[in-house]
């Protein structure tokens, strides 16, 4: 299970560097087809990104690694589930807000 957490966590950092030269590597597209591809791209990448943590925090939770954020097991998973689903989401709404200011950063 460790190997496979290892694994999972480099495909989300390949996942998630791939996200981030996509956002950050030039100026958004502004309107018609090119803005939808852009918007389903975040979400698939987000999507795939999600998946993967997901796969690693059960890899960590397995192993017990987890075992010091709250004692029973179900407020456990709640716990970290939340956090990873606030992490993926927020970062989706980043960059998905980021071409509305992209003028003020690129100066």
């Amino acid at each position: 299970m460790t190997i496979l957490g290892n694994i999972f966590l480099a495909l989300a950092t390949l996942v998630f560097l791939l996200f981030d030269i996509s956002v950050l590597g030039k100026e958004p597209p502004r309107g018609g087809d090119a803005a939808m591809g852009y918007g389903w791209g975040i979400i698939i990448f987000n999507l795939i990104f999600l998946g993967c943590m997901t796969v690693v925090a059960i890899a960590i939770a397995w192993k017990g690694g987890f075992d010091w954020i709250a004692p029973s097991k179900g407020a456990r998973f709640l716990l970290i589930m939340l956090g990873l689903l606030s992490a993926v989401i927020t970062a989706a709404l980043s960059a998905l807000n980021f071409a509305k200011f992209y003028k003020v950063f690129k100066t």
